[in-house]
């Protein structure tokens, strides 16, 4: 009996390492997939930043640093950045209507690249983040004067904000893939 679970066990790990060399050999690199995420569905990008430390990874991306609190009546506040490099579609916009801003250019997600970022539990408002480095965004995608643009760029720093007052999520500005 001990032979044949043996014999079991050992035909079961070949198994998984063929599967294992096959997906190595058929699915892109990890660096191609984060690059082209917008291509791909998350199947859950909301979370509890209670449950997350600094150092840990959350879909791909790696959790650098997490501020959370709760409020009566509102839930789980708080913002958390996160490090790795992800493509995604949406719109330049560099005069974003947010109160006061003059000078910094935001973008505003496609909704089903938004999936691929990550959510506060709880967030359902519409995401879009103003850029870390506004001159390199500038320069890249149009100055102030220039009309809202679709674009598929990567961004790097993601960091989400969830406050209930007038704040906004953020994101470096890697390079423009393509633009219309």
């Amino acid at each position: 009996m001990r032979q044949h679970q043996t014999a079991i066990a050992l035909i079961l790990l070949i198994s998984l390492g063929s599967t294992a060399a096959f997906a190595a050999k058929t699915y892109p690199s990890p660096q191609l997939t984060k690059d082209l995420s917008f291509e791909l569905k998350a199947v859950d990008n909301h979370f509890d930043p209670r449950q997350l430390q600094p150092g840990e990874e959350f879909m791909g991306l790696e959790v650098v640093s997490v501020q959370a609190d709760s409020l009566p009546n509102y839930g789980v506040i708080g913002r958390v950045q996160f490090r790795g490099k992800i493509a995604i579609t949406g719109t330049y916009e560099p005069n974003h209507q947010l109160p006061g801003n003059t000078e910094i250019p935001c973008f505003v997600v496609d909704e089903a690249a938004a999936k691929q970022l990550p959510r506060f539990q709880g967030d359902d408002r519409q995401v879009w983040f103003c850029f870390n480095n506004p001159e390199v965004a500038k320069q890249q995608l149009g100055e102030e004067d220039t009309q809202p643009k679709k674009a598929v760029i990567v961004i790097d720093d993601y960091e989400t904000v969830y406050y209930p007052s007038d704040v906004f999520d953020t994101a470096t500005l890697v390079r423009v893939i393509t633009q219309d």
